[in-house]
């Protein structure tokens, strides 16, 4: 069995790919890691996924082929990028012994397999279809990436989960989060959500569950029985995790359920009791507000709260729920720990505030140990947000960016944080020329996987901006690091520096253009001041680094670039481009084309020493 272990001790990410164990990425000079780094405590007992596939173009099975039985599988060296510290070992379907359809591999859009980790997965479609694989370690819980026919908002069914042979739990899933139509023309539109339009896209969604102790060495299987009422099921992905028992209310903290009358794990609305939590904190001056286990809903209003800690008994064990499970902070200072948010967002409408996190007040603010889903946004900054820290946070299944640092946020950091599935930009900066001047921001060892629309990275103008140790895997339409004077930003200033990062299966075609898996985007204005070292990009789906005018770009350093497999060529550059870069140490293997240049020869690539292949 090949799996994806991530390993909270290494700070590293073994890779595991549809066709085989990829790379063991892994940084052994990484830095000691923030407190709690290492937890495998967690928010969230809801257990609700969702999900979709069917009608897929172009992802015909192999013949129901079984692959492996659950051995442990070779794991050979790979690229130097860091990523994600992270409790759980993930495991791929496409190599699990199954008697199901493995999908072949493929990129095309609207192929259900084309957004799936290693572009591959299972479909499970007769009674009795199964995948299954053995547990490399001990866990208590699991994750299920999935995908099912679209049965509309409200379809609900069921996947039956075996540990050695014997039903353990009935995993609920769902189409309501997943399955949205139309070309690029019906982005963020009404009517996103009507089959009608074609072109569906954005098929798959997760469900989880906290189970009792599975041994390592346990057969876990994924079966669709008699009661499992979905056509089919395409099954991509399984984590399996140890979760450590609820946290305890911490000394000075209001109980949202003693203190407050929250009622949990029913249908009452408990925003009422929130807020009035939240405020009796601030009022009182308690140390902070317990949110005990259970799912609390928030249905009726948004929470308004600042200068407060929030704290949960771990993201696996207490979920704030519904359309208002949302946390805006109006005044600095808000700390968040230990607990998850799930929304109820069923399409991308920028004109509603759909984000778990945010408020014009994130100066200060610390989000810890939190799991976020079924939101637009997972946080998004208030202008002129100063000092935000952002760490070992999952933020999956969203609609569009998990984090996005918006209109002069400054000094703010997202390390060892999880995206996958989103909508947008897992992680941006975004600094609009018509707002102050983003500064010293970083994204550091963090995971990206699958966003099913833009980048794994996106910076948007601003001063010393910085992405480094991060692994970005599978990007459906876009680049995996998207480096553009674009949506009206400011220039680059000081050195936006992009060092120690992977990018495997990135690159993708969307607004009729084939994006390279790394992209520099002239599109408003001059690109300058940029440094890339240490970059490692496998398999793109097009080419390795992408230049796009049509304004000019100079002070570009490409250092110690390595770029595997490319499916175009090493270098793209398109029309319009002009410009210069130096390229030292930058190799290209087996590129069918060294150098695609359209720009008729106003873009200037100049080599330095160690170059080879292109």
């Amino acid at each position: 069995m090949k799996t994806r272990a991530f390993s909270s001790s290494t700070f590293g990410v073994l890779v595991a790919v549809g066709m085989g164990l990829l790379a063991n990425v892994a940084c052994s000079t990484a830095p000691d890691p923030p407190a709690g780094s290492g937890e495998s405590i967690g928010g969230g007992g809801s257990g609700a996924g969702a999900g979709g596939t069917g009608g897929d173009a172009g992802s015909a099975g192999a013949g129901g082929q079984s692959a492996g039985s659950g051995g442990a599988g070779g794991q050979p060296p790979g690229p130097s990028g860091g990523g994600a510290a992270a409790p759980f070992v993930e495991y791929e379907a496409e190599v699990m012994e199954t008697n199901g359809v493995v999908l072949e591999p493929t990129r095309a859009f609207t192929a259900v397999a084309s957004e799936a980790s290693g572009r591959q997965a299972v479909r499970l479609s007769n009674v009795g279809d199964y995948v299954r694989f053995k547990n490399q370690g001990p866990s208590n819980s699991i994750v299920v990436r999935y995908s099912i026919p679209d049965g509309g908002s409200d379809f609900w069914t069921t996947l039956s989960v075996y540990v050695n042979d014997e039903l353990r739990h009935k995993l609920p899933v769902t189409s309501r989060y997943a399955w949205t139509y139309g070309d690029h023309n019906h982005f963020n539109q009404p009517d996103q959500n009507n089959p009608g339009l074609g072109v569906p896209h954005h098929f798959f969604d997760e469900s989880r569950a906290l189970l009792s102790d599975i041994p390592a060495g346990a057969t876990i299987m994924l079966r669709k029985d008699a009661s499992d009422t979905a056509a089919e099921y395409v099954i991509d992905l399984v984590d399996m995790e140890t979760v450590a028992p609820p946290l305890p209310k911490p000394a000075g903290y209001l109980s949202l359920i003693d203190d407050c009358g929250g009622t949990p794990n029913d249908a009452s609305d408990d925003s009422g009791a929130l807020q009035h939590c939240i405020d009796r904190v601030q009022g009182e001056g308690h140390a902070g507000l317990y949110l005990p286990p259970g799912e609390f809903r928030s249905l009726s209003k948004p929470l308004s709260l600042s200068n407060i800690t929030v704290r949960g008994a771990g993201m696996w064990h207490t979920t704030v729920s519904g359309y208002f499970a949302r946390f805006d902070c109006w005044g600095n200072n808000c700390k968040y720990h230990d607990f998850s948010v799930f929304g109820d967002t069923i399409q991308r409408k920028d004109d509603s505030p759909e984000n778990a996190f945010g408020g014009n007040g994130s100066s200060g603010s610390l989000l810890e140990n939190i799991w976020v889903e079924h939101v637009k946004v997972g946080y998004w900054t208030g202008a002129d947000t100063n000092g935000l820290v952002i760490r070992n946070c999952r933020m999956r299944n969203l609609f569009a960016d998990a984090v996005n640092f918006y209109g002069g946020t400054s000094n703010s950091i997202v390390e060892y944080t999880h995206a996958r599935n989103t909508g947008d930009d897992a992680f941006a900066s975004w600094s609009p020329a018509d707002r102050a001047l983003n500064r010293k921001n970083v994204f550091r060892r963090n995971l990206v996987q699958v966003p099913w629309m833009a980048n794994c990275f996106g910076i948007y103008g601003g001063e010393d901006i910085s992405v480094e140790d991060n692994v970005c895997a599978d990007v459906v339409q876009y680049p995996g690091i998207l480096i553009a004077r674009q949506f009206g930003s400011h220039p680059f200033s000081g050195m936006t520096r992009i060092e120690r990062n992977t990018l495997l299966r990135a690159g993708g075609s969307a607004y009729n253009e084939e994006h390279g898996a790394f992209k520099l985007h002239a599109a408003q204005g001059l690109l300058q001041h940029v440094t890339v070292n240490d970059l490692e990009i496998i398999e793109p789906t097009h080419a390795g680094i992408h230049i796009e005018g049509p304004a000019a770009m100079d002070s570009i350093w490409f250092n110690k670039v390595n770029i595997k497999k490319p499916r175009t060529a090493a270098f793209h550059l398109s029309p319009g481009s002009n410009g210069a870069m130096d390229a030292a140490y930058v190799v290209a293997t087996e590129a069918p084309v060294g150098v695609i240049d359209q720009s008729q020869g106003q873009f200037k690539i100049l080599p330095g020493a160690g170059n080879a292949g292109w």
